[in-house]
């Protein structure tokens, strides 16, 4: 068992420094030696996950969760993040649901449910959970640029424009907050704002296409064709390189 530990120890260090593949034959043999070591097959799991492996992945969370079913919100949570880039969203929200349950006070099961909600158009739904990952954990950037955006989605632009501007506050090199708060400027007609955000996007994240588009549409509705044709343009580029 000492040596499980070791192993176990040495593995999640392995995950910390992105080191997967090290990761995971350090969590193998430290199954090997203690099978029923939950933790484990959890930090097992997030390696596969980092992989893509997201089968391998939910078969280790689920053995974590059959032996420590009732400490498991975290691993509930993190099996449904392997769900949902499966593209398997029933069960992905069914296990963000069981973190919540387990632990009514999990902030990041909140926002990742919400993500369901929005894919759904269940604005409202998306809203709410926001607003309770919010209420938890009142310091986390993305969770007021996704309420935002639910807000921008139901077209209540003033409350969106708000809560990007809480997350620029929270984060000033939040490069999508800029964009979606240009872009709902733009929604608003205050076509200057729009194009100051959208600026400061481009200039944190010069490969977003999208904030371009965005601009170039500003751009155009201010009569100002060859700025808005030149935005265009360089978001085509940036489209036709590799990601």
């Amino acid at each position: 068992p000492k040596h499980a530990l070791a192993y176990f120890y040495r593995g999640s260090s392995y995950n910390n420094k992105k080191e997967y593949d090290k990761a995971i034959a350090d969590l193998t043999k430290s199954i090997e030696l203690d099978p029923k070591n939950a933790l484990a097959y959890n930090a097992r799991g997030y390696a596969y996950h980092d992989k893509k492996e997201y089968n391998l992945a939910i078969a280790d969370y689920t053995k974590s969760i059959e032996l420590d079913p009732k400490g498991a919100a975290w691993i509930y949570n993190d099996r449904g993040k392997s769900y949902s880039d499966k593209k398997e969203n029933d069960l992905a929200f069914a296990d963000f649901s069981k973190a919540i349950e387990l632990n009514p006070k999990y902030a990041l099961a909140y926002y990742n449910r919400c993500k369901m909600y929005m894919d759904k158009k269940e604005y409202d739904l998306a809203i709410a959970d926001y607003t309770k990952s919010i209420e938890l954990d009142p310091k986390y950037a993305p969770a007021y640029n996704n309420r935002g955006k639910s807000y921008s989605d139901k077209q209540e632009y003033d409350l969106a424009i708000a809560d990007f501007s809480k997350a620029i506050e929270l984060n000033p090199k939040h490069a999508l907050a800029y964009n979606n708060r240009g872009n709902d400027y733009i929604n608003k007609k205050e076509y200057d704002k729009a194009i100051a955000d959208l600026t400061k996007s481009i200039e944190l994240d010069p490969k977003n296409a999208l904030a371009y588009y965005n601009r170039a549409d500003a751009y155009e509705a201010k009569g100002e064709k060859m700025l808005a044709d030149k935005d265009r343009q360089k978001a085509k580029e940036l489209e036709g390189q590799p990601k």
